[in-house]
C-alpha cells in the first residue's frame, strides 16, 4: 500500500518532470497547418510536414524551442530531398517563406523540403531566413528552386543571421537566370559586426557556417558584374566555409566591405576548398566573374578545381573605400576614404595601409556606438583598431581563366594596400617555396613535412600533405598548413575542420516524415 506521503511525492515528481519529446504532425504542407504544428512544438520535438505541393502567400515566423527538428517528407539520403514536400512562393512581399529564430541553448534542424518559385516578390530576406544564436544548426536535403519564378526573381536563397553556426549540406540550388546567393550576416545583429571583428578568426574551428556536399546551378550568362548566381555574399562580421561542393556556372566567395552601408562592417573571414566548378557558356564575356572576390578580411583557399575557361578571374581583390568602382561613395558610411587620413585606418603608409577590415586584416580592438559617435574605447577615440595582419593563403588551384574578355588568374585592384607576399601568398604559379629547397622565400609550398625547406621568410606557408586526420572521406586528402612565424621558424597555422561536419554525424540520416 502506498502512503499518502509517497503518493504526493510521486505526483509532484511527475508534474515536475520534463515533457517527453513528441512528433508534431502538420495536417498538410499548407502554411496554416505547418504554423499550427510549429507553434505547438516544445523542446526536443520534431515537426513533421507531409508530402504535397502547397502555395504559401504569407510568411511563417517562428521562434524555435531548443533541440527541435523540422522535417519534410523528402528523402534524406538524396541530395535536395527529391521534391516531395514542396512549398511554392506566392508571397507578394519580399519577406521569406520561413523566418526562423533559433534558440541559443540547443540545436535546430530543417530538412527534406523544397521551396519553389511562384509569383512571389524578390526575396531580399531570403527564401529561408534562419537567425538567432544557436551554434548547432543543420539545414540539409533542401531544394531551393528559383528557376520557376514568374516573373524572374533575384534575391537571396538563404539568409544566415544572428550568430548562427553549423552546416548546410546536401542542398540543391537551381538559380535559373536570376542572381541569387546565400547571405551570411552571422556576425551578430545588434552592433554591426563590431564584436566579431574583435574576436579571433578561428579558421579550422566550428565558429563558421559551413556549406558542404551541395550543388548550385546558374543559367544566367554573365555580362561582367553583377555576376551569375553565387554561393555566398557576406557582411556584418559574417563567417562561412564552402567545401566539397559542385557548381555549374556559379561564383563562390563574394564579400561586402566595411563602408558598404553606414556602420556595418564587412565579412569577417572565409574558407574555400575542394570545390569543383564547370561552365557551359560559350567563351567570351559569358563566364562567371570571379571564383573568389575578396574586399574584406582574411581568407584561406585551396585545392579547388575551377574548370577550363570557367571564370574571368580566379582570385580578385578590391578595396572599396578608394573610389566608386564598387558602387559606394564617400564618406562610406562615416569611415572616410582610405589614404586620405581617415583615423580608422592604420596609415602606416601614405596610401592609408592598412585600411580597416581590408583583405588580410583580422582581429582588432572592439569598436562601440554608431556614427557620428562610434569610438574605439581602448584608445579613447575614433582611432585605428590595431588589427592583426592575417595573410590570405591560396594553393593547389587547378583550372584556367576564360578567354575573350580580358580576364586574369589574379586581379588585384588595390596592389598598394593588398600586396603579394605581404598580405596574400599564393601556391599557384609560385616558385619560391619548392619541395626540398633550402629556403621558402615566397608564397605557399606543397609537399610532405620532410620536404619542407628548413629556412623560411616571414609569413610564407607550407601545406604538409602527409599530416592531419580531419578528412573522413575514404582515401580523402588530409594535410595541415604551417606558417613561418619569424625568420626560419615554422609553426602549425591551420588544420581544416573535421569533415563531414560533426552535426551531420550527430543527426545522421533520419527517416522521412509522414507522407
Amino acid at each position: 500500500m502506498v502512503s499518502r506521503t509517497h503518493a504526493f511525492t510521486l505526483i509532484l515528481a511527475l508534474a515536475c518532470a520534463p515533457a517527453l519529446a513528441v512528433d508534431r504532425i502538420a495536417a498538410s504542407c499548407s502554411r496554416d497547418h505547418v504554423n499550427t504544428a510549429m507553434q505547438s512544438a516544445t523542446a526536443g520535438d520534431r515537426v513533421l510536414i507531409p508530402a504535397g505541393v502547397c502555395n504559401w502567400t504569407t510568411t511563417l515566423s517562428w521562434s524555435a524551442p531548443p533541440d527541435v527538428q523540422v522535417l519534410g517528407a523528402g528523402n534524406l539520403n538524396v541530395q535536395g530531398g527529391g521534391d516531395v514536400t514542396v512549398i511554392q512562393d506566392n508571397v507578394a512581399s519580399g519577406t521569406p517563406l520561413m523566418a526562423i529564430t533559433t534558440n541559443a541553448t540547443g540545436y535546430f534542424r530543417l530538412a527534406g523540403i523544397t521551396i519553389r518559385g511562384g509569383t512571389g516578390a524578390i526575396k531580399e530576406g531570403g527564401m529561408f531566413w534562419v537567425r538567432g544564436n544557436s551554434r548547432r544548426v543543420r539545414l540539409d536535403h533542401l531544394t531551393i528552386n528559383k528557376a520557376s519564378y514568374t516573373p524572374n526573381n533575384a534575391g537571396k536563397f538563404l539568409v544566415i543571421g544572428g550568430q548562427v553556426r553549423g552546416v548546410i549540406d546536401n542542398v540543391r540550388v537551381l538559380a535559373g537566370t536570376s542572381i541569387g546567393w546565400i547571405h551570411f550576416v552571422n556576425g551578430e545583429d545588434s552592433n554591426h559586426g563590431d564584436l566579431t571583428w574583435s574576436q579571433p578568426t578561428g579558421f579550422g574551428t566550428d565558429d563558421f557556417m559551413y556549406v558542404e556536399d551541395s550543388y548550385l546551378q546558374s543559367d544566367r550568362p554573365s555580362v561582367d558584374f553583377p555576376p551569375t548566381a553565387v554561393w555566398s555574399d557576406c557582411h556584418t562580421g559574417g563567417k562561412f566555409v564552402i567545401r566539397f561542393t559542385t557548381s555549374l556556372n556559379g561564383n563562390y566567395g563574394q564579400t561586402h566591405p566595411t563602408g558598404h552601408a553606414g556602420d556595418d562592417r564587412g565579412c569577417r573571414g572565409y574558407e574555400l576548398y575542394k570545390n569543383v566548378v564547370t561552365n557551359n557558356h560559350p567563351p567570351g564575356a559569358n563566364q562567371p566573374f570571379a571564383f573568389s572576390y575578396n574586399n574584406s578580411g582574411p581568407q584561406i583557399m585551396w585545392g579547388n578545381d575551377v574548370g577550363i575557361g570557367t571564370f574571368k578571374h580566379i582570385l580578385y581583390f578590391n578595396i572599396c573605400r578608394l573610389g566608386t568602382a564598387c558602387g559606394y561613395s564617400p564618406p562610406y558610411g562615416g569611415w572616410g576614404v582610405c589614404g586620405s587620413g581617415s583615423s580608422w585606418d592604420e596609415n602606416a603608409l601614405s596610401n592609408g595601409y592598412a585600411c580597416i577590415d581590408q583583405p588580410a586584416r583580422g582581429q582588432g580592438d572592439l569598436l562601440t556606438g554608431s556614427f557620428p559617435s562610434k569610438t574605439n574605447p581602448s584608445r579613447g577615440g575614433a582611432l585605428w583598431p590595431r588589427q592583426a595582419l592575417e595573410p590570405i593563403y591560396e594553393w593547389g588551384t587547378v583550372g584556367t581563366i576564360g578567354t575573350g574578355w580580358g580576364g586574369s588568374w589574379l586581379n588585384n585592384n588595390s596592389p598598394g594596400q593588398v600586396a603579394e607576399n605581404r598580405d596574400f601568398f599564393r601556391g599557384t604559379f609560385n616558385t619560391g617555396c619548392n619541395p626540398g629547397a633550402a629556403t621558402c622565400a615566397t608564397g605557399v609550398g606543397v609537399g610532405t613535412l620532410a620536404q619542407r625547406p628548413v629556412n623560411c621568410a616571414l609569413n610564407v606557408a607550407w601545406w604538409a600533405t602527409n599530416e592531419g586526420n580531419w578528412n573522413g572521406r575514404v582515401g580523402g586528402e588530409q594535410g595541415r598548413l604551417y606558417r613561418c612565424v619569424s625568420p626560419n621558424t615554422w609553426a602549425l597555422h591551420y588544420t581544416p575542420y573535421p569533415y563531414p561536419h560533426p552535426l551531420r554525424v550527430q543527426f545522421g540520416p533520419a527517416p522521412p516524415a509522414v507522407n
